[in-house]
Formats: C-alpha cells, structure tokens, sequence
C-alpha cells in the first residue's frame, strides 16, 4: 500500500475504538462538525483540523473505492494523520479540548482561618463566657465605687458648707 493509506488505517482504528463502530473518522469529523459553532473560534486549529480529516479521509476513501488514477498527496498529509492520531492520544484533539472545557468548574473551597491562643502550661486560659463575667463584675463594683465616692464627697462638702 501507501504511507497515507497505512496511517489512515491505523487513525481509523483508533477513532473506531473511541465510538465502538465502524468509520470512526467519520464520526469524529461529523462530531466536530456538530460541535463547531460552540468551540470553532475558541479552540485553535479547530478548523484547520476539521478541513485536513476532510481531505485525507476523502483521498483515503478515492485510493479504496475509485478504480481511476491515485489521488495526488503529500508528505503534509501523512504527517498531519499521523500527529492528529498522537493528538488523540495525548487528548490534545479538538474533541478532547471542547470535552474538558464543557466540564464544570470545581467552586473554590472556602478557607476557614481557626485563631487559638498560645497556652504557655501556667493558669489555663479562660474561656470568652468567664472572662465577661468577669468583666460584668468589674464594671459593677467600678460604678459602685465611684458612685460612693461621688456620696462621699456630697457628704464632705455639705459638711464644711455649714
């Protein structure tokens, strides 16, 4: 055979175990072409892909099927087949990109930040709820004080004012 002939092959077979079936190029090229309006500008190469499968798969089915002349091709040709056949495989193919670009994007988890406090191994901290209790406490006897105070010097005061 020819070098075009034998890497279709081997890129049909491979396209062929992707969809289960026959004609796997086929399939492929009619993926893209369905997929094409939602991924042809935002995946590069998408069309340049799209037109060489087209090309090769058509002189590939003139070397099989028409009993006229050889279709002309070049060495581009083969080389095309045989990096989209590795494109596939490293799931760097048009079809492989659009696939991982549909999927959903993760949410970003939301970080909780735990604040503890140093415990040296003295007294043991005390906790938020005694350490208001013990501030409730300190106002109190703080305003008793002063308000004894201020009756204290009432005291005084009417004291020497007689």
């Amino acid at each position: 055979m020819n070098p075009l002939f034998d890497e279709f092959k081997s890129l049909e077979r491979l396209c062929n175990d992707i969809y289960g079936g026959q004609n796997g190029v086929t399939l492929y090229i009619e993926d893209m072409e369905r997929k094409g309006i939602r991924f042809a500008w935002s995946i590069a190469g998408w069309n340049s892909d799209l037109d060489m499968l087209k090309r090769v798969r058509h002189i590939r089915n003139a070397m099989a099927h028409d009993s006229g002349p050889e279709p002309e091709y070049n060495e581009t040709d083969v080389a095309f087949i045989k990096d989209f056949h590795q494109k596939i495989l490293t799931q760097n193919d048009p079809l492989s990109i659009a696939r991982e670009m549909s999927k959903p994007k993760p949410e970003p988890r939301k970080q909780t930040v735990e604040i503890r406090t140093i415990y040296d191994g003295g007294e043991e901290p005390e906790s938020p709820k005694k350490s208001r209790g013990l501030l409730a406490f300190v106002l109190i006897a703080a305003f008793f004080f002063i308000l004894g105070a201020i009756a204290v010097v009432s005291f005084a005061i009417s004291l020497f004012s007689l």
